[in-house]
């Protein structure tokens, strides 16, 4: 889901302690490979199957933070614990910071004062606080322990990070990040519920796949920022612990996105629906018509023009770099909205040429296309960016004319009618009854 001022999943500006490394990943690595061993087997169960979990019940979250690195640098307050055999070897305590990159022989460490260690290339890196305290990727701290995982396919030179972390110390880092500080407490709860609910599904999701990180750190899913001091974004987490909403006795995947635009999206008609992506069918992510309040969100209604050659070059790179025939597309006469979900929104388009010939695009490829870099175009910014699929484009005399409504891909919780609705008394329970009709709310540990 994405940043406020930007858009996670797809959304707009609304804005332990490890108490033993080496037991613990241990515990860690055993699990992750029986996971992967499991997957050969069956095809991913719901989402309410726990693994990974502390001696507490509470869910281990793997965040990648990192992906295709070729060197990181990584600090503490005291001293830094490095180990790539946890239970088997020895750990070694450094002087912080700590730099790695990936050699021939195998993982390179090198401390501040220069020291260099050595350490097997074939097993993950560990590298935790030697306090438990927040470890320093970057400029950014991170509660719990990293990982590092090379990535041989890619290059031999590269690696991705990922942070391992209790999910209940990673959730203020990604709610801190959804919403505008000043706004309510309950619109922070609601946002912590939903984040909670929508990382447990992509987490067994991945599991099922035998993957090395659950959830990306990014809009791709939901943006994390580490650890964080917003009072509001700890307390709506430590108010709501454990509550997920589910559906039909299942987890579900709790879209959100910035700003509806007063049209919410359908799930079925924003990602795939086929084996392995059933819970995009779930009622309760389909588009419908409901009260909405996200008018004061600064992209409830916009416009953007662009000339005919750089919407067609846009849309026929995206297409060349997914696999689409639109990239053989050579003119662009007319775009027209094909198909509406249950609450009016574009779900599908056609793009027409000069001689008449049609491409059909969901909403969201649109968005996309109409988005994508291409070779000799200036890079998008806010001011032309499409936000959402949700527009009536009129070409003519050489320019294309996007008339939208929100930001983000409009399936679920709408970030900027939550706060409206909070600001008027509701509760988190109330709100996302709203947004997910049907659904329960339950306590997973």
């Amino acid at each position: 889901m994405r940043h406020p001022t930007a858009a996670r999943i797809a959304r707009t500006p609304p804005a332990t302690r490890a108490r033993s490394i080496v037991a613990g990943c241990v515990a860690l690595l055993c699990l992750m490979a029986l996971a992967s061993c499991a997957s050969m087997f069956r095809s991913p169960q719901p989402a309410s199957v726990r693994v990974l979990n502390d001696a507490a019940g509470e869910p281990r979250m793997r965040v990648r933070i990192a992906t295709e690195a070729a060197e990181a640098r990584f600090g503490a307050t005291g001293d830094v614990v490095v180990d790539n055999h946890p239970g088997l070897g020895r750990p070694v305590t450094l002087r912080s910071p700590v730099r790695v990159r990936l050699g021939e022989s195998g993982w390179i460490v090198t401390d501040h004062g220069g020291a260099t260690r050595h350490f097997d290339r074939g097993q993950p890196l560990a590298l935790r606080h030697a306090d438990g305290a927040d470890i320093a990727f970057g400029e950014t701290p991170y509660p719990g322990v990293v990982l590092l995982h090379t990535r041989p396919t890619l290059s031999p030179g590269v690696f991705d990070v990922v942070n391992h972390v209790p999910i209940e110390r990673y959730l203020p880092g990604v709610v801190a990040k959804e919403l505008y500080p000043n706004w309510h407490a309950a619109a922070f709860e609601t946002q912590a519920i939903a984040a909670r609910s929508y990382a447990l599904h992509e987490r067994q999701r991945r599991m099922g796949r035998g993957d090395h990180f659950d959830i990306e750190s990014t809009d791709r899913d939901q943006v994390y920022g580490g650890a964080t001091t917003n009072q509001t974004a700890l307390r709506a987490v430590e108010a709501t612990r454990g509550l997920v909403l589910t559906y039909r006795g299942h987890l579900l995947r709790a879209y959100y996105s910035s700003t509806c635009g007063g049209r919410p999206g359908s799930a079925r008609d924003t990602w795939p629906t086929g084996r392995g992506f059933e819970y995009n069918l779930a009622a309760p992510l389909q588009g419908r018509e409901r009260e909405h309040a996200c008018q004061t969100s600064p992209l409830y209604a916009w416009t953007v023009e662009r000339s005919t050659d750089d919407v067609l070059r846009r849309v026929q790179a995206w297409g060349a770099a997914s696999g689409y025939a639109v990239r053989n597309m050579a003119s662009l006469a007319r775009v027209e909205v094909f198909r509406r979900n249950e609450a009016g929104r574009a779900a599908e388009f056609r793009l027409y040429d000069a001689q008449g010939k049609w491409w059909a695009l969901s909403a969201e490829q649109f968005r996309n296309a109409s988005n994508h870099p291409a070779t000799g175009l200036p890079n998008i910014v806010r001011e032309t960016r499409i936000h959402s699929g949700d527009v009536e484009v009129r070409i003519d005399r050489g320019r294309v004319a996007y008339t939208g409504r929100g930001f983000g891909h409009g399936v679920g919780m709408c970030q900027f009618c939550t706060q409206t609705f909070a600001t008027r008394g509701e509760s988190a329970r109330g709100i996302l009854a709203r947004f997910y009709p049907d659904t329960s709310i339950e306590t997973r540990y």
